[in-house]
């Protein structure tokens, strides 16, 4: 299935429980146009390509239990993924990120899983975790090469796992980090990442975040305040 240059999203999906494979999306070009448009639950889809596409790659905005396997989301004019609003129970798993004009993957609600992706070399971070995002499990995704932060979290983000990740080469200025914990964060646990070369530090708690959430096992370079890593 092929969906390119419609005014409005390449693909919606409305209802429950389908299930789209190899589906390519892309040059949709309307002001709020998406490749691939969830509002729907139980859907399953795999394999599947949007490029270049006004809005996002793939936008999970209402819907729970749904299910992106093996997708690439490449070249959007805002964000690679996007999980918004009251959706909950969706995975993200084995996908790529790359090239896309804001950050690869905005996780903005509450819970969800983000397993094994590839946030590479988008124009701001690899991943967001936004205000309402609670209770998320972002674990052993490789994030490099991006143009902010490789991960933030947001100020009113509580109880999300950043697990087991490897973290490199991203940022460009003083307000960067490979992963970024902004002050009115807590409840989170950031353990077992792997971070490298990022700028400014590889781990940045802004205080009281380095107290009020827990750092573990963390396997990086430097951080904001010492001793976030080992």
């Amino acid at each position: 299935m092929y969906g390119a240059r419609f005014p409005d999203d390449g693909v919606r999906v409305v209802s429950n429980s389908n299930v789209l494979k190899k589906i390519e999306s892309k040059l949709n070009i309307g002001i709020s146009s998406t490749g691939i448009l969830v509002i729907g639950n139980n859907n399953f889809i795999t394999e599947c390509s949007t490029l270049m596409n006004q809005l996002n790659g793939i936008d999970i905005s209402l819907g729970q239990n749904n299910c992106i396997l093996k997708c690439e989301c490449n070249k959007n004019n805002n964000y690679g993924y996007s999980i918004i609003g009251t959706n909950t129970n969706n995975k993200l798993l084995l996908n790529t990120a790359s090239e896309n004009s804001n950050d690869g993957f905005f996780i903005n609600s509450s819970p969800n899983t983000i397993f094994q992706n590839i946030s590479n070399q988008n124009k701001t971070r690899g991943i967001l975790v936004g205000a309402v995002a609670d209770d998320n499990n972002i674990v052993k995704n490789l994030i490099c090469n991006n143009s902010s932060s490789g991960i933030e979290i947001v100020n009113g983000s509580f109880r999300n796992a950043i697990d087991s990740n490897t973290v490199r080469n991203n940022g460009t200025d003083m307000t960067d980090a490979g992963i970024l914990v902004n002050s009115g964060v807590a409840n989170n646990t950031i353990r077992f990442n792997r971070a490298r070369n990022n700028v400014i530090f590889d781990i940045e708690a802004i205080p009281p975040a380095n107290f009020a959430n827990t750092f573990d096992g963390n396997k990086c370079g430097n951080s904001d305040p010492p001793g976030l890593c080992i």
